[in-house]
């Protein structure tokens, strides 16, 4: 893993130097740079060295010093993608850098490039010749890329905060982007806080002509949906068995490192599958796994990680969290998270991944299943929710809206009252808003109290709006797939799992986001993902032979913070030093939970992120 920084059109080396130094927790390890003073072109690079110590430094030129590269990330293939090569002609120079394939993978394919690639990864290429960068993001945005396009100058960085921190670059706050955030919990798609940067998308890559200034973005690769309903005759245990094989083969994949490697482990399906396809590849080395516990016995998970270190016979280290953590870590990580989410569980991914961090250097995470599987409570609520608003009137069903209101608050992870509560308010709304407005951290009425404007649903929503119309699909079901791959993986858990990992320099690794894995999904119908209310169902019976059946059949959890509890008690000081939130909105917020009228620790952790960013 690494950090990446490139800019066009700004002179001062120190201050480039400077601003990628300020990330060098992303890269301890080593760093570089290259600078045409006379064309104004920068790129910068901090390394945390995995694979090849000696022949990965970067920035990377190919053999003519034509091709120059820097990149951040893993890719997976890269030894049949270096074997393709050599066959084809290409000479390298390194014994094993996939950054090096992927200079002559350009060479051979050009912008093609990111379509032959399986892994995690955010690059740019400087073609000297063609005077062109080509920068490119994977599949599902494991590895952040930002960038920075105004006048004379282009910019792009593994982190936010570096054209934030430039004194040079006037960025203005971009108050409908600030609402969205608080709509979904994170901001959507290439949407950022401020006026002209954004992320780079998803399985998209952009051409920056430096001749003309001008930028061009394609989309290289799309997670879709086709289902192939011949599926439907096979037998599960053959589909299980083959699904069983594609994630042992990715597991494998993420076990290439030259430094010490370990695994998340909570207990639940996904990290404990994760294991099992492990310690299948090594049967005679014992590995390390990490986990984080609560005092609070609804967010606790340790004795199901217990459950499954002791039946692995692995090495498992334990930390708990308590609120003396949460508040010594909680304005650490907020202030390196420079892209917020209003998901407290960051605090806990944090604590995990520095557990992790003291004893490897990569970990292998079970994120992404419960995404492209249907593993939420939401997925459940489809039916129920649809039957409900053809038989309940609307008058009614604001009558029992205003009555579960009433019900106590309760601090538990996914508490009954909470989860009436949530779905209730989305039933509110029409059938398109609902998966956004459940899992919002604010509703829309809240969201123009706070900053006193009234905004449409269509422009608070206009990108789930417009990834509905995109696809087309008319099953509720495949809407809210779309819905959790597309935004929720991404922007909010994908987000969290870098920036938690990256602040510790650790690097994180998705099994279940494989090429393979997702083109399997892809193609597999509903009932294959949830089978009479039974989640990720191909996925209890691909491992069922290979992890304890009580963790098969446990209730789902969720790797959340108790931050509810926490707050009641401790006051937040809420600054809004740029004077953008309604003060007394944030006070009726801070009162109505601390007096347990409402849990309202979602929007205040999202204000409190947040203002780390802008203030």
């Amino acid at each position: 893993m690494c950090a990446i920084l490139g800019f066009l059109g700004l002179s001062s080396l120190n201050d480039l130097i400077q601003m990628r130094d300020e990330m060098t927790h992303r890269g301890p390890d080593g760093d570089g740079f290259y600078f045409d003073r006379d064309r104004k072109i920068f790129l910068g690079h901090k390394r945390l060295s995995i694979i090849d110590h000696i022949g990965g430094e970067q920035p990377m030129w190919d053999i003519q010093k034509k091709i120059c590269l820097v990149y951040n990330g893993e890719i997976y293939n890269h030894l049949e993608l270096r074997k393709n090569l050599i066959s084809k002609g290409h000479v390298f120079q390194s014994s094993h850098s996939d950054t090096e394939v992927l200079i002559h993978g350009y060479k051979e394919w050009g912008i093609d490039l990111p379509k032959h690639l399986n892994g995690m990864f955010a690059f740019c290429i400087f073609d000297k010749l063609k005077s062109k960068m080509f920068l490119a993001r994977d599949r599902f945005g494991e590895k952040p890329l930002f960038y920075y396009h105004d006048n004379n100058i282009f910019g792009f960085s593994s982190e936010l905060k570096t054209f934030k921190n430039y004194k040079n670059l006037s960025l203005k706050l971009n108050v409908t982007n600030l609402q969205k955030y608080f709509a979904y919990g994170y901001f959507p798609s290439s949407k950022t806080a401020f006026n002209n940067v954004f992320k780079l998308k998803p399985g998209h890559h952009l051409e920056f002509d430096i001749t003309n200034m001008k930028s061009k973005l394609i989309k290289y690769w799309d997670f879709k949906l086709k289902p192939n309903y011949n599926l439907l005759n096979s037998k599960v245990e053959e589909l299980s068995e083959e699904f069983s094989e594609l994630i042992v083969k990715s597991t494998k994949r993420r076990l290439m490192s030259d430094v010490p490697l370990g695994f998340f482990l909570s207990g639940g399906l996904d990290s404990t599958s994760i294991l099992a396809s492990a310690c299948k590849i090594n049967i005679n080395k014992k590995l390390n796994a990490f986990t984080i516990g609560f005092n609070e016995k609804t967010f606790d998970e340790s004795n199901w990680a217990k459950i499954a270190s002791d039946y692995f016979n692995i090495n498992h280290h334990l930390k708990y969290l308590d609120f003396d953590d949460f508040k010594n870590d909680t304005s650490f990580i907020l202030s390196k998270n420079d892209i917020p989410i209003a998901d407290s569980s960051i605090i806990s991914t944090f604590s995990l991944c520095k557990l992790a961090s003291k004893k490897v250097k990569v970990a292998l995470s079970g994120d992404g299943a419960d995404e492209i599987l249907g593993g939420y409570d939401p997925f459940l609520a489809i039916k129920p929710a649809q039957i409900y608003n053809k038989i309940i009137p609307r008058p009614v069903h604001y009558l029992i809206l205003k009555i579960a209101n009433l019900l106590p608050v309760s601090n538990n992870n996914l508490s009954f009252d909470f989860k009436v509560k949530k779905t209730l308010n989305g039933l509110s709304y029409p059938q398109k808003y609902i998966s956004p407005i459940w899992m919002s951290t604010l509703d829309p009425n809240e969201i123009n109290d706070l900053f006193n404007v009234q905004t449409s649903l269509e422009e608070l929503y206009s990108e789930t709006i417009e990834l509905f119309e995109l696809n087309q699909s008319k099953s509720s079901f495949e809407n809210m797939l779309y819905f959790f791959t597309k935004f929720y993986l991404t922007d909010n858990i994908l987000t969290k799992l870098d920036t938690a990992s990256m602040v510790n320099s650790l690097e994180a690794r998705t099994v279940f986001l494989d090429n393979d894995i997702i083109d399997f999904v892809e193609t597999l119908p509903q009932d294959f993902k949830i089978k009479n209310g039974n989640r990720k169902y191909i996925l209890k019976k691909a491992v069922e032979n290979s992890i304890p059946n009580k963790i098969i059949k446990r209730k789902k959890k969720g790797f959340g913070t108790p931050i509810s509890k926490w707050l009641l008690n401790n006051s937040v000081n809420f600054k809004n030093k740029k004077n953008i939130y309604n003060s007394e909105k944030i006070n009726g917020l801070v009162k109505e939970h601390q007096s347990k009228v409402k849990d309202n620790s979602r929007s205040l952790f999202g204000i409190l992120s947040l203002e780390k960013l802008i203030k």
